[in-house]
């Protein structure tokens, strides 16, 4: 039957070979491919002739150094798993010539656009390219003497335009890999370019570069989307040396005053780039203009000094304006590789300079493991190697093999051994022409760092302290190690976070419950070979996260539904310290009948709603899409002349926009709230996404009224949120009737002290809408402030201590933190000389009936006053700008520094 279990099941999966390509190198053709699967084994074919029968089954990649020189070549790659298809590519090497050339572009396409042009006749690009529709390839490539040169070219370009031309990948084994772009490689280019016939020579542009983006496409965009280039810039058709920058600006220009190309000629540009040594030194273009004979000229004829980053260039690119002529674009090793020859002129049988070689920085231990050495930057036109010999390990184990950098790291050797090197240097020609060797120069490795740092084990400079409900923070003593040093600080109960091996003796530990109590001890190790470790501090030091008392979010389960059909009631507690009410009294309703499913609607306002004094509110003018902000710290909603209530009504010129937000009385708000007959019109607009914030600062407690109507049956939303904590996120699900208007209220403490309470339209396409804060007074004396705390067990005095963590509440008033929760109070800082810091909580709002002072003593039995001598010794205090509700202090000793020094914060109550 259909669905019987003991059914075949029948599964095809394909398993061949993928996204095979081939492409021409100077060493023959290089092959890549993917693999759907983890073959057995790979077989290779050329020509259906096997020349690799036994690569491993993961093999991606082949280099075919014995491929023909010329004709067309098929290659098949054969896995030896299954049933797996093999894969096969053709490739034609019947191609320009590119001689040894490691990125060469002959533009061998057919005429037409660049754009998405690819072929076999390229060398070290990848992928096709992506240019710009007015970038044309057109027959008969460009000559020069006796330069190899392909079938085509770009010109054609149109007269009096400035465009981006196109860019295309530099394969990372064509430039990178070979180390061209290593600080201190040299790199050289070639290209044929001109002035187009029927050009204007003073109109004509042509930059083209080596970088790690794209041309900007703008009119005028000569610089690098994302990066940097290098290269030439073709102007007025004389060829100039030539940097781009990032994402904006222009080139900058090396000289050369004398025009080189005129309409309708081209020649031949040839740059050499000499990076920088190190990171940051600078890098030279040079540029030279040979004759038809290709011989290198003595002198280049424009210089450019710069500094970039080259090590990511993996771009060519160009952009042009008016008509200009491009072609043959090289890149490689040597001069005489980018005019492809294999020698022109006399052979080159000079080795570089200096010759013998000299060290920059000789060998000098960095560890107990590893020396380095920078020999002098040698200087040849052909190209520059180097290479460093350990003469001490004579098995070749140790030399650093010829490259192109002119620094070595000798990794992997024995602590406390003595090690001798040379450098020598070679040219890239064909002759590799050596200088002899430098002088010998000897270093010593390390003596193993066998010792943990001190202290040992760790200590704590501030043990854990909880800073917020779900974040504690701690920092560790300053260890020392002359090999550097690391913390690792470990959570050993409450389910905390590790911090993994750091720099920074503080780690904070983040993403925690609230009220919940966490242990920490730390360690640390120093940063030698052996990474020796101290013990762990003992004992565990612990913290509890704070209690809530402010924002938290609320849970009132699903989304309250606000609209007149459903009238919902009660009042829903929240897990934190807001009340929502979705109550009659604060529900409206505004239709032709003045009825909700019959009964009359009650008002939105009443003479007991606003008794508070309003200090915050946002309208929203649907007319302009746009949010219409008011604000104000007075009134009291219980006066028509009250300067806020006065300002929400129909007469005011705030509101006039508004046709239909007669909401607001224009007589007296404690009257008949609602007005019975507002001028409904088809003024109707959304302002989805609308957002804004309303300051709440120094708001202990208070009432959010959040107030919305709607026009039939169009949907209404908004969310409203109080720091981080999602107040309130409600809407009309079922979309409103007959113009309804909704109001709910929202009772909060403000005991964290945020500052903001922040709005967002969701859905909206209503008639009125907006916020209302309203704010009881604010007190500042210690006995409103103590009274807003429960969970005390009595201890309310000024002198009390509930928490057990030794700070008074007096004392936890000014330092702003709660009473009934254990805080850190000062934390110890640093020593130095005659003066030395530490810093405390701060509160922002103090009570305003107390007084705090900082105070000195040797002894712990006398304290002075700050300023006060004794015994020839003065100590005065300087408080530093509060930040992130804690401030710094610093203690200044003037006269006698005593062996030991004491400091207390007294915090005293005003009668």
């Amino acid at each position: 039957m259909p669905g019987d279990p003991c059914d075949p099941l029948t599964v095809t999966f394909d398993g061949s070979i993928a996204n095979m390509k081939a492409y021409r190198v100077p060493t023959g053709v290089d092959l890549t491919w993917e693999n759907k699967m983890t073959y057995s084994g790979i077989e290779l074919k050329r020509d259906g002739v096997v020349i690799a029968a036994s690569l491993p089954g993961g093999t991606t990649s082949y280099s075919d150094t014995s491929a023909p020189s010329s004709g067309s070549v098929v290659y098949t790659v054969v896995p030896t798993t299954g049933n797996a298809t093999p894969a096969t590519i053709e490739i034609n090497l019947d191609g320009p010539p590119s001689g040894n050339a490691l990125v060469y572009e002959p533009f061998d396409y057919a005429a037409g656009g660049l754009n998405l042009k690819s072929s076999d006749s390229e060398v070290g690009l990848d992928g096709s390219w992506n240019a710009h529709s007015t970038a044309l390839v057109t027959a008969g490539g460009l000559t020069y003497g006796d330069l190899p040169v392909g079938g085509a070219k770009l010109s054609d370009f149109t007269a009096g335009q400035n465009r981006f031309g196109g860019t295309r990948s530099i394969r990372a084994s064509a430039l990178a890999d070979n180390g061209l772009l290593d600080d201190g490689a040299t790199l050289w280019f070639s290209m044929l370019a001109g002035v187009d016939t029927e050009g204007n020579r003073s109109n004509s542009r042509l930059a083209v570069a080596l970088s790690d983006g794209p041309f900007g496409s703008g009119y005028t965009d000569f610089f690098i989307h994302g990066g940097t280039g290098v290269g030439i810039y073709l102007n007025a058709g004389i060829p100039k040396a030539a940097t781009f920058p990032a994402d904006s600006g222009g080139a900058t220009l090396a000289a050369n005053s004398s025009p080189q190309y005129e309409v309708g000629t081209h020649g031949l540009i040839v740059g050499k780039i000499t990076w920088g040594a190190t990171p940051g030194a600078p890098d030279t273009i040079e540029l030279f203009t040979p004759g038809t004979d290709l011989v290198q000229p003595a002198s280049p004829i424009s210089t450019l000094t710069t500094t970039v980053d080259q090590t990511g260039y993996d771009t060519l690119t160009f952009r042009r304006g008016d008509r200009v002529l491009l072609d043959e674009i090289r890149f490689a090793a040597s001069y005489n590789d980018v005019i492809g020859a294999e020698l022109v002129g006399p052979p080159d049988e000079t080795a570089p300079t200096p010759n013998p070689m000299s060290w920059s920085s000789p060998p000098a231990a960095v560890s107990d493991t590893e020396i380095v050495m920078t020999a002098n930057l040698a200087t040849d036109d052909s190209g520059v190697q180097y290479y460093f010999t350990n003469t001490t390990i004579i098995d070749g184990t140790h030399d650093s093999g010829w490259q192109a950098s002119p620094t070595y790291n000798d990794t992997g050797l024995d602590p406390s051994t003595s090690y001798t090197y040379t450098v020598k240097a070679r040219d890239m020609s064909s002759n590799n022409n050596e200088t002899g060797d430098s002088a010998s120069e000897s270093a010593t490795t390390d003596t193993p760092d066998m010792t943990a740092p001190t202290p040992d084990p760790m200590t704590w400079a501030s043990p854990p302290a909880a800073i917020s409900t779900s974040q504690i923070t701690m920092t560790a003593n300053l260890a020392s190690d002359s090999s550097g040093v690391e913390y690792y600080f470990t959570c050993t109960s409450g389910g905390g976070n590790d911090s993994g091996w750091q720099d920074s003796q503080t780690y904070t530990d983040s993403g925690l419950s609230p009220s919940t109590s966490y242990s920490y001890v730390v360690k640390a190790r120093d940063k030698s070979s052996n990474l020796n470790e101290t013990a762990n501090s003992t004992p565990s030091a612990s913290a509890t996260t704070l209690t809530p008392t402010g924002v938290s979010t609320l849970e009132i389960g699903e989304t309250i539904m606000l609209e007149s059909d459903n009238s919902p009631a009660g009042t829903g507690q929240s897990s934190g310290q807001f009340n929502l009410s979705v109550e009659a009294s604060y529900l409206g309703y505004q239709g032709s009948a003045n009825q909700v499913d019959g009964v009359a609607g009650p008002t939105i306002v009443n003479d007991t709603t606003f008794n508070n004094p309003v200090v915050a509110y946002r309208f929203w003018n649907a007319v302009s899409n746009a949010p219409n902000t008011l604000e104000s710290d007075t009134g009291t909603g219980a006066a028509a002349n009250d300067s806020i209530i006065s300002d929400l009504t129909t007469s005011d010129a705030a509101m006039n926009s508004r046709s239909s937000a007669n909401i607001w009385t224009t007589t007296a708000p404690n009257g008949n709230a609602f007005d019975t007959t507002p001028n409904y019109s088809a003024m109707i607009n959304d302002i989805s996404g609308a957002s804004g914030s309303i300051d709440i600062t120094g708001m202990a407690s208070g009432s959010v009224y959040i107030i919305y109507g709607a026009y039939r049956d169009l949907p209404v939303g908004m969310t409203a949120t109080m720091g981080s904590e999602v107040i309130a996120d409600f809407h009309n699900g079922d979309s409103a009737n007959n113009n309804e208007h909704y109001m709910a209220r929202i009772d909060f403490v403000n005991g964290t002290g945020e500052s903001s309470l922040t709005w967002t339209m969701g859905e909206f396409n209503g008639r009125f809408s907006g916020i209302v804060v309203t704010s009881a007074p604010v007190t500042t004396d210690y006995p409103s402030w103590i009274a807003g705390f429960t969970g005390l067990g009595g201890e309310t005095g000024f002198d009390d201590d509930p928490d057990d963590d030794g700070h008074k509440n007096g004392l936890e008033n000014y330092f702003g933190t709660n009473p009934g929760v254990f805080s850190q109070g000062i934390i110890v800082g640093q020593l130095s000389g005659s003066t030395f810091t530490f810093s405390h909580p701060l509160s922002d709002t103090p009570a305003d009936d107390i007084t705090a002072s900082y105070k000195w003593s040797t002894n712990l039995a006398t304290f002075h006053n700050g300023g006060d001598m004794v015994n020839g010794t003065t100590v005065n205090f300087i408080q530093g700008s509060p930040s992130g509700g804690t401030v710094g202090v610093t203690a200044n000793i003037s006269g006698t520094v005593p062996e030991r020094i004491f400091v207390i914060l007294e915090v005293l109550q005003q009668p």
